[in-house]
């Protein structure tokens, strides 16, 4: 018999177990915002648009998903 090997795969994304945002996220999530007020877009109404509820749009305005 041969001894198997398991390799790990790493991730693509960072792990921060801080669970602090990402400061390249909360900018993304900064400029998602600014441009949806701009356009006189309610978090509702850009969600919509998107495909996704207006909490995972809060969520990503705040930096907290990708």
């Amino acid at each position: 018999m041969t001894k198997q090997h398991i390799h790990k795969t790493k991730s693509i994304i960072p792990s921060d177990r801080s669970g602090d945002p990402d400061p390249v996220d909360i900018q993304v999530g900064f400029l998602l915002r600014e441009r949806r007020i701009l356009l006189g877009l309610s978090q509702m109404q850009l969600a919509e648009m998107l495909g996704v509820s207006f909490q995972q749009l809060q969520k990503y305005e705040a930096g907290m998903n990708r």
